[in-house]
């Protein structure tokens, strides 16, 4: 099988190695093609996340932007969902935000959101693509450049807008947090948030730090696993956890640990539906236990690729949508179309405090299967498309008749008894993913195992080392 290469935007965004794939030159043209792409008018917005060279790129996006005729706000450090929210409000015509999001420091990249609060669709991705890469991005003259403004005040009413949205109609239960912020932007605004709505808070690592000197910024459970101490030694409920620029949310209970992100998805969902019955738009690496929980409650789900959601959420129409999400981020149309970690562990709250339960208790009425979420490092990125077709096409022919193949991104298959493997390349570092889940613990595995080894044998004829990452969740 072919996978196709993407000539710059991943899953989420332009993502790599800081003057590698990354460079202050092209952040600035970025500014400029975007900037041409709207007409040489309107107003955009600018943040960035913590990373060390992260004010740099913004700088120079900033630039671009300007010299195409743009007015800019510089938001500064923030949040990601700021950038939607800020686009939304003050009616912008989109923005950029310099993050890597979840990957190691060395890394930067772009998101870049549209006039609706988005990120790009594709069809936007590709037209702003073609005056990248054929150099027909333009200046314009020395009377019609732009200007640049600060809107920090956007910052407090994201809180306001927040606390007041998501405010507990009624609080039965009230739960003990800690908060990991990872060292990144979201630090200062989650335990804000929480405490305005009466939680107790033990707010870590929230101090901005590019080097992210607590943890690695992708919140998987074997990396999260430290915490679980510090949240069993202070008598805290649980642990909501960040990515460096606040898009993603993991979640540990006290003496249950890890909790699989599509269990949390599950319960959005349950909750959603309580009050309409809609779509739930879910990525195809999500599991069983949104499917049965979704069809249970008489809600209709659809499966779409990683990164792009949202995308499927306006072509169903935002009235019809309830939820967009994928495992870590959760898109909530009532509030905004950007991914939204803050948001996120706000709504959760929420919901235990209305509920007064604490949340091992609601996730009762969720299914639990036991599931892998794997990546297979790869030391060099040359060969990773390559690798990740021929270990796909070793899957499909590995396929029975009567598995269903969904091939949307990558590939997965759907086997009788309800297990599931997919398989896909990273489309923001290199790395190729396996998803799997089944009843049975002892199939996962067998499944993981027999994919890893088909990849690592992949990358050994071409001379490429790798490593596992990720672990087997019970």
């Amino acid at each position: 099988m072919v996978v196709g290469i993407p000539k710059f935007f991943g899953t989420a965004g332009i993502r790599g190695r800081y003057l590698d794939v990354i460079t202050p030159d092209l952040a600035f043209k970025i500014g400029l093609s975007y900037g041409t792409y709207l007409g040489h008018k309107g107003k955009v917005i600018v943040g960035h996340d913590v990373r060390l060279t992260s004010p740099l790129l913004k700088e120079l996006i900033t630039s671009g932007f300007i010299a195409s005729g743009l007015d800019v706000y510089d938001v500064g450090l923030a949040p990601i969902s700021i950038t939607g929210y800020a686009i939304k409000k003050l009616k912008l015509s989109g923005g950029i935000y310099v993050t890597a999001s979840h990957n190691p420091p060395e890394d930067n990249g772009f998101k870049i959101f549209n006039s609706l609060g988005s990120e790009l669709l594709t069809k936007e991705e590709e037209q702003l693509e073609d005056i990248l890469l054929e150099g027909k991005f333009s200046y314009v003259e020395w009377n019609h450049v732009g200007k640049r403004g600060h809107v920090g005040f956007i910052l407090k009413d994201y809180v306001e807008d927040l606390v007041n949205a998501l405010r507990p109609d009624k609080v039965k239960y009230i739960p003990k947090i800690v908060v990991d912020a990872v060292n990144g932007a979201a630090g200062a605004y989650t335990p804000t948030v929480l405490r305005r709505l009466g939680v107790k808070v033990l707010a870590l690592n929230t101090h901005p730090d590019g080097t992210f000197p607590s943890r690695m910024p992708e919140p998987r459970p074997d990396v999260l696993e430290p915490m679980m101490k510090i949240m069993d030694g202070a008598g805290y409920d649980m642990l909501y956890a960040h990515d460096g620029d606040g898009d993603r949310l993991a979640v540990l209970i006290r003496g249950k640990g890890f909790i699989k992100q599509d269990r949390v998805i599950a319960l959005f969902a349950y909750h959603k539906l309580l009050d309409k019955k809609g779509y739930i738009v879910v990525s195809v690496d999500c599991g069983n236990a949104v499917k049965e929980v979704v069809e249970s409650m008489g809600g209709k789900l659809v499966i779409y690729r990683l990164g792009k959601t949202y995308e499927k959420a306006l072509e169903l129409g935002l009235n019809n949508v309830l939820l967009a999400a994928e495992p870590w981020k959760f898109i909530d149309p009532k509030w905004g179309l950007w991914a939204d970690g803050i948001y996120q562990a706000t709504y959760l709250t929420k919901i235990i405090m209305e509920e007064g339960k604490p949340l091992h208790e609601l996730l009762k009425q969720v299914p639990d299967y036991p599931q892998a979420r794997i990546s297979v490092f790869l030391d060099s990125n040359r060969f990773k498309y390559e690798i990740a077709g021929k270990a796909i096409e070793y899957l499909g022919s590995k396929a029975p008749s009567s598995a269903t193949l969904i091939e949307i991104d990558g590939l997965r298959v759907n086997y009788e008894d309800n297990s599931w493997i997919l398989v896909r390349p990273s489309g923001t570092e290199p790395k190729i993913r396996i998803y799997c889940e089944s009843q049975k613990y002892d199939k996962v595995r067998s499944m993981v195992n027999e994919m890893v080894s088909v990849i690592n044998k992949l990358a050994k004829e071409r001379g490429v080392k790798t490593h596992v990452e990720g672990t087997i969740l019970p």
